[in-house]
């Protein structure tokens, strides 16, 4: 049976994790964690069945490749969000969009799981009630 988009994203970021390729950037007052997106272009190829330019596929993509959390104020942080990607990438390369898509919703995952650990030391529990249901209503940013 092949593999599934969702199982070769997670073979990917345990490779990225392994080579030292994730950027952790995550504190009370939202962040970001992805996978640098020059070694994911050149990796990605090895996953899906297709060819592709890797200096293309680069150049479409955010530095780091991910999720991302903004700033609401007041202690509050907002929705987590996946990095985006250039639209061409699903016309060019739809293999390779698919898996990007799936990479992000894993890392998503991962960005709440490592900011969880920071809602422990919160010693204000409202900061952390408040981002609860500031996600629960999908609030990306203040402005």
């Amino acid at each position: 049976m092949a593999k599934t988009y969702k199982k070769r994203a997670e073979e990917i970021w345990e490779l990225a994790e392994e080579e030292g390729k994730i950027h952790y950037d995550i504190g009370y007052r939202g962040g970001g964690i992805g996978i640098n997106s020059r070694w994911l272009a050149f990796e990605i190829g090895g996953f899906v069945n297709e060819d592709y330019d890797p200096y293309y596929l680069e150049a479409r993509l955010p530095r780091y490749f991910g999720a991302g959390c903004n700033y609401l104020g007041g202690g509050v942080r907002g929705a987590i969000f996946s990095s985006d990607f250039d639209d061409a990438i699903w016309e060019e390369y739809p293999k390779i969009a698919k898996l990007l898509y799936e990479i992000g919703k894993l890392v998503v995952k991962k960005y709440k799981e490592a900011e969880d650990s920071l809602n422990l030391e919160e010693y204000d529990i409202w900061g952390v009630e408040a981002t609860e249901r500031a996600r629960q209503l999908g609030i990306v940013s203040a402005y």
